[in-house]
């Protein structure tokens, strides 16, 4: 697991990763991931994120080609624009319940994810959150998303 040392966090915030990647645990005490915190970090290959983040920012793991298990506690609400962009290793993800928005490109161009689970509390999906995802077999919606999709 990665040190504190290895984080810049300002007001709860994590603003930037310096590590070298690998499996990395946020520390306790995160309340958010910033914009762009861990973009393009080549060789991070899981993350947990501490119970009591609520908020996942703009391009927060975007382009992280290696990162294949993120572990979101249910305390996030907010997955920001393209937070998970073009995470290629990513196979599946369950989102959690209490999660209630999922902004424009968050998952788009993740051209390894098969399978996604997306909690009836999401109350709104930007544009082209799922884009590009070409290997996806198997996804969960919200019963209210669902019925719109089959209408």
């Amino acid at each position: 697991m990665c040190k504190a040392c290895d984080f810049v966090i300002e007001n709860g915030a994590v603003t930037k990763y310096t590590g070298p990647g690998g499996d990395v645990g946020i520390p306790e005490g995160v309340t958010s991931i910033g914009a762009s915190a861990f973009c393009c970090c080549g060789n991070l290959k899981s993350v947990e994120i501490p119970e009591g983040v609520t908020y996942i920012g703009a391009s927060a793991f975007r382009d992280c080609d290696s990162l294949s298990n993120v572990g979101i506690p249910g305390s996030v609400t907010f997955l920001g624009d393209g937070a998970f962009l073009g995470c290629k290793s990513l196979h599946s993800m369950v989102i959690p319940e209490g999660v209630v928005a999922i902004r424009n490109w968050a998952f788009a161009e993740c051209a390894g994810l098969r399978s996604v689970v997306i909690p009836e509390s999401v109350m709104s999906m930007g544009n082209w959150a799922l884009g590009g995802c070409f290997a996806l077999t198997d996804v969960t919606l919200p019963s209210a998303m669902a019925r719109v999709l089959n209408n």
